[in-house]
């Protein structure tokens, strides 16, 4: 167990290395770029696919509503579904971790 330890606090020690490193060089960290597609497919797919999920299976399908009277409630849902992805975003961007560049004089 103890080398199990020593070995995960190696790898954040070089991660963390290899990081400042980046943002010394005015990289972007591939775990950002990550970050930003992942949310970047949510804010694309989400509102779209909660759209006609909700005017199809909920609103036509379940509550038997007309097909001009599901438009309204099916497009707050995807409104809903953009600001929920916006959140997460926000939150997730707010929560990382920053690394400073250190200023050499």
């Amino acid at each position: 167990m103890s080398e199990n330890t020593s070995s995960e606090e190696y790898l954040k020690k070089k991660l963390h290395e290899e990081t400042v490193k980046q943002a010394e060089q005015g990289a972007v960290p591939a775990s950002t770029v990550i970050q930003m597609l992942f949310y970047t497919f949510l804010m694309v797919t989400g509102p779209i696919s909660s759209y006609y999920i909700a005017k199809n299976l909920v609103f036509e399908g379940f509550f038997k509503l007309t097909e001009d009277a599901s438009i309204v409630p099916s497009a707050l849902t995807s409104i809903v579904v953009v600001h929920v992805v916006l959140g997460l975003f926000i939150y997730a961007a707010y929560t990382e971790k920053v690394v400073e560049k250190k200023k050499t004089d």
